[in-house]
């Protein structure tokens, strides 16, 4: 590991119990490859089906539940629920979304998908969960109209 790389993850916290997560994941140089927005809503590029199919397989993990998510023209939002302590964790289960997703677009054009990294919070209740499924719903129609142009 990078001793220069500062993490962002708790030092003593397990990401692998139990718990819900509001996950951010984006596109190498914030590159709009996903999609774009139009009249609030997202359509998504070849890439974004993509990422969307990879997340629907993903999903059949029934160790965890993904209910909540956008996926934006350069970045994805979800909340991840971890249903039972020790069979997944959260680090692998990007990883390996990252990767799937990677092997699928380069089929296509050889890119460099995703950031090197993701951010998570730690959902700590109900009100905040409220909060960000809102933020999720709400991402298009809230997205920067000044940037819509695909790089």
């Amino acid at each position: 590991m990078n001793k220069n790389r500062k993490t962002i993850r708790l030092k003593e916290y397990n990401y692998s119990q139990c718990g819900e997560y509001f996950i951010t994941i984006c596109s190498k140089d914030r590159r709009y490859i996903f999609g774009e927005i139009k009249e609030d809503k997202i359509i998504l590029s070849k890439y974004g089906e993509i990422a969307e199919n990879t997340l629907s397989r993903i999903k059949q993990n029934k160790s965890i539940e993904i209910d909540n998510y956008i996926i934006m023209p350069n970045h994805i939002h979800m909340i991840i629920e971890i249903k039972y302590d020790k069979i997944v964790n959260l680090k692998d289960l990007i990883s390996t979304y990252k990767s799937i997703t990677t092997k699928q677009i380069n089929k296509e054009q050889k890119i460099i998908v995703w950031q090197r990294n993701y951010y998570e919070h730690i959902i700590r209740d109900e009100n905040e969960k409220e909060e960000i499924i809102k933020y999720i719903r709400y991402n298009p129609i809230n997205w920067d109209r000044d940037n819509l142009k695909i790089k």
